[in-house]
């Protein structure tokens, strides 16, 4: 099967795969990204303005074959307004 990396990109604060994950396709590998920054958009709430995640996924060449990513402002939230 074959294996797949996901960097992340916390609004800048890089975290890089080494061990990667098996999946069929490209698409469930993309697909499984994108369920991963929803919740992890639902588990850290910045109260300090905004935040994109982004997770570049590359195929065992290190070929990028998908970039999604998730940008978020909760402006307002949590009784802050701006």
């Amino acid at each position: 099967m074959p294996l797949f990396y996901f960097e992340l990109d916390d609004t800048g604060d890089i975290i890089e795969d080494l061990d990667g994950v098996e999946f069929e396709t490209s698409e469930q590998a993309y697909s499984e990204a994108v369920a991963t920054l929803s919740e992890m958009a639902k588990d850290f709430t910045p109260i300090d303005g905004p935040r994109t995640l982004k997770m570049t996924i590359c195929d065992s060449s290190k070929r990028i074959v998908g970039t999604p990513e998730l940008s978020y402002d909760p402006s307002g939230l949590f009784g802050r307004r701006s």
